[in-house]
């Protein structure tokens, strides 16, 4: 039996009219190399699954998604205006999502990390008081560094412990030092 409400099964749109339209990047954002930049907008929309709510429900193609993200930080770089003005550009994604599921695997694409790393540190925050958007924005950034900086930690625990269960490794770098002795 079919549900009585509508379950969308392609990436949404926003919605039409002249309080909704998103910002396009500015000529001074473009690359140099003569190339249009991509519309990271509709990247964005055509990477995630939404509900009716413009909430992510799931991110369908990973690398666009994340090519995406990286487009609005380079872009939100090079906007001339103050750190608040880069805030709210970045809020314009609307990053609102139904749950952390696919931060993980979000986290490991190419880029990213270094892309949020170098972004945060250049907008205002206190804009986020006022906009859910913006807080959106830096909720999502926030947990996927933290994400990959565990993952980090991880990897390195694990390669110290191999290192220390390494009988050669142990003989080659403690019997010289007890030769020493």
């Amino acid at each position: 039996m079919p549900p009585n409400h509508l379950i969308p099964t392609t990436p949404c749109k926003n919605p039409a009219g002249p309080a909704t339209k998103l910002p396009r990047a500015p000529p001074t954002a473009r690359p140099s190399s003569g190339q249009d930049s991509p519309d990271n907008f509709a990247l964005l929309q055509h990477s995630v699954k939404c509900d009716m709510q413009q909430v992510i429900l799931a991110v369908l193609q990973l690398p666009l998604f994340a090519q995406a993200i990286i487009g609005f930080c380079r872009v939100a770089a090079g906007i001339p205006g103050t750190w608040a003005d880069h805030a709210r550009y970045l809020g314009t994604m609307q990053l609102r999502f139904a749950d952390q599921a696919d931060f993980p695997r979000i986290a490991e694409q190419k880029g990213l990390f270094d892309s949020l790393t170098t972004t945060l540190p250049v907008i205002n925050c206190n804009v986020t008081n006022n906009s859910t958007d913006v807080q959106s924005f830096l909720t999502f950034a926030d947990a996927i560094l933290q994400i990959k900086k565990n993952c980090r930690k991880v990897q390195h625990q694990r390669e110290a412990e191999e290192v220390c269960l390494n009988p050669l490794f142990c003989l080659t770098a403690v019997l010289p030092l007890q030769l020493k002795r």
